[in-house]
């Protein structure tokens, strides 16, 4: 890793000579310049990022929008959010073996569990669970428009075979009729930064495939439907890497796969042990000049005492 800003941290020392205060405040600047600019030296912001597009609504694994509905019915594990957007009808919710996440449920939704249905950071009904699921909408929709306005990198029509799809680029759009897949592959070669768009218009159905990212990141992988589609991923030899994004579509999720990622969609139907984990990542600033920088505050505030004294 490599530090940034130097230059001003050498500023703010050679000013030392001039009146604490403004040596201070120049101190200050220059810390500050040093823990923005701290970071490895590869990484940069990325071009087109699912996680900021989304906003809010990537704080879920499992998102029903707004006036749709969610079922879910037995689970062998969910690691994330669970959200119950506005209008949601939702009468079945059990029978969920680990959960680790919170269940947000807006006031006008309508929502009842059995006592299987725990999760670790409990049920969040009305209040502060409006104010998220409604921005997550928001954010949700916009999001959408966003991503249904990016140039096509290759239209493919309709796919029922194994593919590769290596990144030309920091954004990868493929425009595809409909998805058929059974006992195939998904190969997505690229790295971290990459952007893989699909945006596909008609029915998907995902049957013993498997998606094998290299280098790719999974969080930088979006599945989207413009449409009323029909999505079916089932069979416990699944493997599903990626985000859904169906605003009006309807996914049908089953079976004990493995499903990194989310499902944001109108209606939701979960169910047959199903597994599903969207582990939502915050970067935190450097600890080291955080710690400085309240050193330096501490230097300013006592240097002004001494002048007003």
């Amino acid at each position: 890793m490599r530090w940034q800003g130097l230059e001003v941290s050498r500023a703010a020392t050679l000013s030392l000579n001039r009146s604490p205060l403004a040596s201070c405040m120049a101190a200050l600047l220059g810390v500050l310049a040093v823990a923005v600019c701290w970071a490895p030296a590869v990484s940069h912001a990325l071009p087109v990022s699912v996680d900021t597009q989304l906003g809010a609504a990537n704080n879920f694994a499992l998102l029903a929008l707004d006036n749709g509905t969610m079922s879910v019915n037995s689970a062998t594990s969910i690691t994330g959010n669970v959200g119950y957007s506005a209008g949601v009808t939702s009468s079945t919710n059990q029978k969920v073996g680990s959960f680790n996440g919170t269940a947000f449920v807006h006031s006008t939704a309508t929502f009842s569990n059995a006592s299987t249905f725990a999760p670790s950071g409990g049920i969040v009904i009305g209040g502060a669970a409006d104010t998220l699921l409604n921005q997550a909408n928001a954010d949700a929709a916009a999001a959408a428009l966003f991503f249904a306005g990016l140039p096509s990198s290759a239209s493919l029509g309709s796919l029922t075979t194994s593919q590769i799809f290596t990144a030309a680029g920091d954004v990868n759009v493929f425009d595809i009729a409909s998805v058929n897949l059974n006992a195939a592959t998904w190969t997505l070669n690229g790295d971290s930064n990459d952007l893989f768009l699909f945006r596909v218009t008609g029915s998907f159905d995902w049957s013993h495939a498997q998606a094998i990212l290299n280098g790719v990141s999974p969080s930088q992988v979006l599945f989207y439907f413009p449409n009323a589609s029909s999505i079916n991923i089932n069979k416990d030899d699944n493997i599903f890497i990626g985000t859904i994004l169906a605003p009006t579509g309807a996914v049908d999720y089953h079976n004990p796969a493995t499903f990194d990622g989310a499902i944001i969609a109108a209606n939701i139907d979960v169910h047959s042990d199903f597994n599903i984990s969207n582990q939502t990542q915050v970067p935190e600033p450097p600890s080291v000049a955080l710690l400085a920088l309240a050193l330096l505050g501490l230097l300013c505030a006592g240097r002004r005492r001494e002048i007003l004294g």
